[in-house]
């Protein structure tokens, strides 16, 4: 039987193809046995195979024994495995990564071992010297000199002499997203990330029409955290569409409000017209992928969401409540 412990994951150097290189402390628990075959893979949460085990390493000077004893033994093996990444696989980590609150990667190694252990015999023979029995057998050395204890091989019954046995073992691994982002993926070549923290405000108790607006946009940014989350890029356009809808409606009040809020902060006029040209501009760019009508009536083939799209939209939409939630309190700072 074997266990596996110890275990440390790191993006493979100096590869061609990526790689992920898994090291760890492999114990065997009988010294009749011995680890010399190993296949397996790399799973996600839902048990789906992303990577195939490629190659294996151990120390070259290492050269564990294999013993006719079957005692209880800890022999301890250090071992190195190397996983290949396809286009695809490394897409589906980014699959692994959106699913996770934290953006996290949780992987499952599953190995299955094959080790070979002894099915021979091993009698003791003790031979006496002062014996004068001259059936007795005497076994000497090169030296001539007689010998003490000594061991005989003998096979079982059926004459086998060696058994081949496999066995499954596993671990969970986690590489955090600030670890990916900034060792992983520039050596698997995937690119380099730079890790933003957005903040997003907390509901408040609503005292007027902009704390209002605030709390529903607030909660529009959540539903669109959790379709981040769940990969639903559709969605996440079409929930924030709502964020811009009030603020682009004519005649509103509320415009009316946010302009004044905005003027005292120190906007211009130029500036504020840019400004609600933006919010504009990105509520026509969410509409391509909802409507598939456009201005002059015509029907257009439907625009798909890909992941980039919808993470676009997310930050944007998190930079804006989080504008327009600091111009409030700064309103409210200097007008209490």
């Amino acid at each position: 039987m074997a266990s596996i412990e110890d275990l440390k994951i790191n993006p493979a150097a100096n590869t061609v193809n990526p790689e992920l290189k898994i090291e760890l402390r492999l114990k065997v628990f009988r010294e009749d046995e011995l680890p010399i075959s190993f296949s397996g893979g790399l799973f996600d949460e839902n048990d789906i195979r992303f990577a195939n085990l490629s190659n294996w390493e151990t120390d070259s000077n290492v050269r564990p024994p294999i013993s006719i004893n079957r005692n209880r033994s800890d022999n301890v093996v250090e071992m190195t495995f190397y996983f290949s990444l396809t286009p695809k696989a490394l897409d589906h980590i980014e699959k692994i990564r959106d699913r996770d609150e934290n953006k996290d990667i949780k992987v499952r190694l599953k190995l299955t071992v094959g080790t070979v252990s002894s099915r021979l015999l091993g009698p003791n023979i003790n031979v006496d010297e002062q014996s004068n029995d001259k059936d007795y057998l005497y076994i000497k050395d090169r030296s001539n000199r007689s010998t003490g204890d000594i061991k005989l091989l003998a096979a079982q019954d059926s004459g086998e002499i060696l058994e081949l046995q496999y066995q499954n073992v596993g671990k969970w691994l986690t590489i955090t997203s600030s670890d990916w982002a900034q060792n992983y993926c520039p050596i698997l070549g995937v690119g380099r990330f730079v890790t933003v923290d957005l903040y997003v405000p907390q509901l408040e108790e609503a005292e007027t029409e902009l704390d209002k607006y605030l709390n529903d946009a607030i909660q529009t940014v959540q539903k669109m955290e959790k379709y981040v989350h769940d990969g639903e890029w559709s969605n996440v356009i079409e929930e924030s569409r709502k964020l811009s809808e009030v603020l682009r409606e004519k005649n509103n009040k509320l415009i009316d409000q946010w302009k004044e809020l905005l003027s005292q902060s120190g906007y211009q006029k130029d500036s504020l017209d840019k400004f609600y040209s933006m919010l504009e501009n990105l509520f026509q760019f969410s509409s391509k992928f909802v409507h598939r009508i456009d201005f002059d009536k015509n029907l257009r083939d439907q625009v798909k969401v890909e992941k980039e799209d919808a993470y676009f939209v997310y930050t944007t939409s998190i930079g804006l409540v989080n504008l327009l939630s600091r111009k409030v309190k700064e309103f409210k700072k200097y007008n209490n």
